[in-house]
């Protein structure tokens, strides 16, 4: 009988003191597929437009491929470009021009980080004040990649990232 007293004293003083975790709730916004072939239409949209044939990749905040198109007659090495410039965009939240800049400024250096891929073309894409995925756009000129992906991250609903 003391034992079992005793062990229920241990038992209800340790349930007391015992620190108590909290766990935090928190969610992860993304684009989705039907998004994505959206994005991916706008970029299609503004190349034809811009009479250029590209490859057009969308991934989610942690990189993942969500959905690629190549247009015809698009170089075969563009694809992966597309998508190390939107895996890029997603990792580092930041558009692939910045690195470019950076890179060609006074960061040479920067260029051997992982997956920076320092050519413009990639684009964050946010909802409100969410990073909810990213763009990559490759196969035209610097320029024109930048102005696709810039329009297919504002094209549908979302914002591109202002940095």
């Amino acid at each position: 009988m003391k034992y079992a007293k005793l062990i229920k004293l241990i038992f209800a003083m340790s349930v007391i003191s015992a620190p108590t975790v909290a766990l935090a709730e928190y969610t992860v916004s993304t684009l989705d597929l039907s998004d994505a072939r959206a994005l991916i239409t706008k970029g299609e949209t503004t190349a034809t437009t811009l009479k250029v044939n590209v490859c057009l990749a969308v991934v989610d905040p942690s990189g993942i491929l969500i959905s690629f198109d190549r247009m015809d007659k698009a170089p075969i090495g563009c694809i992966d470009a597309a998508i190390a410039k939107a895996r890029a965009a997603a990792l580092y939240r930041l558009k692939t021009s910045v690195n470019m800049q950076r890179v060609n400024n006074d960061n040479p250096a920067l260029a051997t980080s992982p997956q920076i891929a320092p050519l413009g073309g990639g684009v964050p894409v946010s909802h409100g004040d969410q990073m909810v995925g990213a763009v990559g756009v490759s196969g035209a000129t610097n320029e024109i990649e930048v102005k696709i992906a810039e329009k297919m991250a504002a094209g549908y609903g979302v914002a591109a990232a202002t940095k």
